[in-house]
């Protein structure tokens, strides 16, 4: 009658295995207990080791690529949370600005709140400049115009706002300038024309001009 050959799950081979290695169990022994030929448990012992250090490869590198898996996870979820604010305060940037920065006189207030804008989160979302300028809209070469000139009042090769006299050419350019733009307040036309370099006068002689004119 033919002898049927016996099995073994991995674990009883490796339990072999360890016996032979760790408990020093004389290998004739082991392999009458097993019902096995030397040749079979050195096959084993071959493919635990061969194996085993590719489990051990693996698993180093598996825990390196968790680890960098767990780092990239957590820069998204820090820049999903950047644009999350930055979308935000794109929105009430917009709505503090109350019209177009392109093409018109913008206050000095705020051309330095847009590049302060433009400078803090250009460093926190790691986006670049060039890129929240056309988000917010204002022409490139314009905006650098401003950061140049920030934190300085409107400088106007040296005339200095007056009061006590006007010529009439001064006169006319104020009306003028008031025809062109009837729905500014005197404070702002005076430094609109101020920028533009019509005149360089108070905000009481652009009031008193364009009363004038109206009268």
């Amino acid at each position: 009658m033919e002898r049927k050959k016996r099995r073994f799950t991995a674990e009883q081979k490796v339990g072999y295995v360890r016996r032979h290695l760790v408990e020093k169990v004389v290998l004739s022994d082991l392999c009458d207990e097993a019902g096995i030929q030397p040749s079979q448990y050195y096959r084993w012992q071959k493919a635990l080791f061969e194996n085993g250090e590719a489990a051990l490869a693996d698993k180093r590198g598996q825990k390196a690529r968790d680890r960098q898996i767990a780092e990239l996870e957590a820069k998204l979820a820090t820049k999903n949370e950047v644009m999350s604010e930055l979308l935000e305060a794109h929105v009430a940037l917009k709505k503090s600005l109350r019209g177009e920065l392109n093409g018109c006189w913008v206050e000095p207030d705020i051309r330095d709140s847009v590049v302060d804008f433009v400078a803090f989160w250009s460093d926190k979302s790691e986006i670049d400049t060039s890129r929240i300028i056309n988000w917010i809209g204002v022409q490139r070469g314009k905006f650098y115009s401003w950061r140049k000139r920030y934190g300085m009042v409107n400088d106007h090769n040296g005339r200095i706002p007056r009061d006590f006299w006007l010529d009439d050419w001064e006169r006319e350019a104020i009306v003028a300038f008031f025809h062109e733009h009837p729905s500014e307040g005197y404070r702002r036309l005076t430094n609109m024309m101020l920028d533009a370099g019509v005149v360089a006068v108070s905000p009481s002689s652009s009031a008193a001009c364009a009363q004038n004119c109206r009268a």
